[in-house]
């Protein structure tokens, strides 16, 4: 999310969907939810940077390997409880079986076809 700030009607907030490959209403439901959290424990905004963020300090770095960034969402007590426990346990369970299932069963086709890529 970010917020353009230009002091006047048109300062107005920006959600950036994260990827292509993300699930869209998991993306609005914890936008919101974050959002909702920051409001209710009456969090405040870090000023503006500039530059990539990746290389900003003050933020923290995000997980860049999936179980990483699922155990991060398994301990984040605040957003488990605003998704719901239920969901959060289903969610995780489904994740790292897919997880563990792709990372076993990748085609040599994908990997010829995307390895260079990235």
């Amino acid at each position: 999310m970010r917020i353009k700030a230009s002091k006047d009607q048109a300062t107005h907030m920006e959600v950036r969907v994260p990827s292509a490959l993300s699930n869209p209403y998991l993306v609005a439901a914890t936008t919101i939810g974050a959002g909702l959290l920051g409001l209710k424990h009456e969090r405040e905004l870090i000023p503006a940077g500039s530059g990539p963020k990746e290389d900003d300090p003050r933020y923290a770095k995000l997980p860049t390997e999936i179980y990483d960034a699922l155990d991060a969402f398994e301990s984040d007590m605040a957003l488990r409880e605003m998704l719901g426990d239920e969901f959060v346990r289903v969610y995780l369970a489904m994740k790292r079986q897919e997880a563990s299932r792709l990372r076993d069963e990748i085609p040599q086709a994908e990997t010829n076809e995307y390895f260079e890529l990235y």
